[in-house]
């Protein structure tokens, strides 16, 4: 667990395509093939394409097992991203 030097929030680092990414600690159910957002796959090891769920979209056992569960890249919600 680390802190974001420019926001303070707590990340995490994941190790993606031979470099560490740092993502927010809570992972998001994603919706892929809708949408342009980027998110970090750590099962598959890979980035996935796509938009986060809302929840109503992952309401039932069925939907959270079938719908990927990936992590948002820290800088796409950074308060100080213009700062990077």
């Amino acid at each position: 667990m680390g802190y974001c030097r420019e926001c303070r929030r707590e990340i995490i680092w994941l190790y993606i395509k031979e470099k560490y990414v740092p993502v927010d600690p809570s992972p998001a159910f994603v919706i892929q093939g809708e949408g342009m957002d980027r998110f970090y796959d750590e099962e598959r090891g890979e980035m996935i394409s796509g938009r986060e769920a809302t929840p109503e979209e992952v309401q039932t056992k069925e939907q959270r097992l079938n719908t990927p569960l990936a992590f948002v890249p820290h800088w796409r919600k950074c308060p100080q991203r213009g700062e990077f």
